[in-house]
């Protein structure tokens, strides 16, 4: 019976020493090792040999001391071998547990270190990284409750956690992990981004990047495998972490191209979607209008707005819808389209580069699309040329099919998986930003309801890169264009019998000269690749052909220079260069001007 006895005090002692509630992980799977030196904040213990401390990546215990040493000063020092792997391991973040081996309670410390293992150790027995906690007694958190503000695609709003029970301490505000799912599988997007908004009651600002369902889960960073349970505020009878992001169609005031990805509106909801202030809607077929005192009349009315069609839409004040649903677009579409002009929608929630969109198969050398305010491209057999680089979300174009083309059908590829155009979401609505300034900037496209796109040539004019093409009317500026491949592409808003004037302007010198050509606004286009609309240049802006080619030591130059007309001359004036003429000339280099006598 003593021997029982001894046995049974043995196996106590083992107990209350070894029954920490983590299990280390064996050292020799991994290459490498960083040495942490800690030591137990004074305050919260007054024996350290009552501890177990434990190092933990990714919710794995990667070290643990049982036992400190004692430094020359009398201090304790807990020594851990933290193992891990370089490649594997590198950002993530080490954190500390403490194990009371009396009290069997194990708390969570507030000190970690980010993972690196390219130093020899954290800390320093002279200096050791510090561990403090409260060792009050613990009380494990069970779950959280949570309530949300309403979601919207690419806007910030809160989701604020109430802890289960509310007086759990066994965690760190700071520490908890919120991540996400859903968004039906877009693979290439973040469906939300978070932050830590406060602490105490705590409070997490979400941005969603997507409408649709949204799924959150919160973990503790120190392990961040285990999930912790959520349930909505008010229902407690089950489990529910899930959340509905819906999105906003900014309208603006005046006249947009737009399309409807998500989804058919019928005529009830018309109000919902367009809010009060709608004047027009008009497809390529039909009609909707809202008369002042008659209301809402047209084929739309009978018809409701289909999911990815074209819409050009005015409205008689901007208007941010707040109201509809949360459809996600497909983004894979097929639009029936016949020879001639057709109107066409972006079924894409994001921007897309237009070389992506569509498979090569299916376009036809001369096929053209116009956007309202970005620009236009023309397909030239092999690749898309022109101005119109990315097509925007939510927007709707003008897509033009040659004679020749046999295609009558136009399939858009799926944006799921697609490649990203931008770095945020699409916001609808913002039109092109101009950043030439000066005269040359437009009035607003808005009082337009359309556009007429001309690809121009200069022959005269050398060095085209370096000039602006504007386009005016009874002196307002209708819209400018800048140079590709040697042809001019511009979008003129205007309505039909306008008559247009052009200027040149010098992007390096400011200088602006008067186009002897002008058109009058007849038709959707004018000009293409092939045959552009030529135009001359005054001869007071044609370039010098009777430059230098070498600077003062003899060596080519690749600088600019200019005369004080604008005109580039081919290289730099110099002393040298008797075949150039005499004069004063700006020479740009690296972004610095100079000015040149000779």
């Amino acid at each position: 019976m003593r021997r029982l006895t001894y046995f049974l005090a043995l196996f106590a002692i083992f107990v209350q020493t070894h029954a920490q509630v983590w299990t280390t992980v064996d050292a020799r799977q991994y290459k490498d090792e960083t040495i942490v030196y800690a030591s137990l904040d004074a305050a919260s213990t007054s024996t350290p040999t009552d501890w177990v401390v434990g190092a933990f990546i990714n919710g794995e215990c990667r070290a643990e001391a049982t036992m400190p040493s004692t430094g020359p000063d009398g201090s304790q020092i807990f020594v851990l071998r933290v193992c891990g792997d370089r490649d594997t391991d590198i950002g993530k973040a080490i954190f500390f547990r403490v194990y009371h081996k009396t009290r069997l309670v194990v708390f969570e410390c507030d000190a970690s270190r980010t993972v690196t293992f390219s130093t020899e150790s954290e800390g320093a027995p002279s200096s050791p990284i510090i561990l403090s906690f409260s060792d009050e007694e613990l009380v494990p958190l069970e779950a959280f409750e949570w309530e949300a503000d309403a979601m919207f695609d690419g806007e910030a709003a809160q989701l604020r956690l109430t802890p289960r029970p509310t007086n759990a301490n066994n965690f760190k505000a700071a520490s908890l992990l919120l991540s996400f799912d859903g968004n039906n599988g877009w693979e290439n997007w973040p469906p939300a981004t978070c932050q830590l908004l406060s602490k105490n009651p705590i409070v997490f600002l979400v941005t969603p990047t997507l409408p649709g369902n949204l799924d959150f889960h919160i973990a503790l960073a120190s392990d961040p495998t285990t999930h912790i349970p959520l349930y909505k505020k008010g229902d407690a009878s089950h489990e529910q972490s899930h959340l509905d992001v819906s999105f906003r169609l900014a309208l603006q005031q005046g006249w947009q191209w737009r399309s409807n990805p998500y989804g058919s509106v019928d005529f009830k909801g018309t109000d919902q979607f367009f809010g009060p202030d709608l004047i027009e809607v008009r497809t390529i077929d039909d009609l909707l209008y809202n008369d002042p005192r008659w209301g809402y009349f047209g084929t739309l009315v009978e018809k409701g707005l289909s999911e990815n069609k074209a819409y050009k839409i005015s409205m008689d004040t901007a208007f941010n819808c707040s109201t509809l649903g949360s459809g996600v677009p497909s983004g894979s579409h097929i639009e029936t389209i016949v020879k001639g002009w057709n109107w066409i929608p972006s079924p894409y929630f994001f921007d897309h580069h237009l070389e992506y969109l569509f498979s090569s198969e299916q376009l036809v050398e001369g096929m053209v699309i116009v956007a309202k305010e970005e620009g236009q491209a023309e397909w030239n057999g092999t690749e898309w040329e022109g101005d119109l680089e990315i097509l925007p979300a939510r927007q709707s174009f003008l897509f033009f099919v040659p004679n020749n083309a046999a295609a009558t059908t136009l399939s858009y590829q799926s944006e799921k998986g697609a490649p990203l155009a931008n770095d945020l979401p699409a916001i609808s609505g913002q039109g092109r930003a101009y950043a030439e300034g000066g005269t040359f900037v437009p009035i607003s496209p808005s009082r337009f309801r359309d556009n007429m796109t001309i690809v121009a040539r200069l022959p005269e004019l050398s060095a085209s890169d370096d000039y602006i093409i504007g386009a005016f009317v009874d002196g307002e500026c209708r819209g400018n264009g800048r140079c590709i491949n040697g042809r001019f592409w511009l979008t003129v808003h205007c309505n039909g019998g306008d008559r247009i004037s052009f200027q040149l302007m010098n992007q390096h010198t400011g200088r602006i000269v008067d186009i002897t050509e002008s058109i009058v606004c007849e038709q959707l286009r004018v000009g293409s690749l092939r045959e552009p609309l030529i135009m001359h240049a005054p001869a007071a802006i044609q370039g010098i052909d009777d430059a230098a080619h070498l600077n003062d030591k003899g060596q080519m130059t690749n600088n600019e220079c200019y005369d004080l007309q604008g005109r580039r001359l081919l290289s730099r004036p110099t002393s040298h260069s008797s075949s150039l003429r005499k004069g004063i000339f700006i020479e740009r280099s690296n972004g610095k001007a100079r000015c040149i006598v000779r």
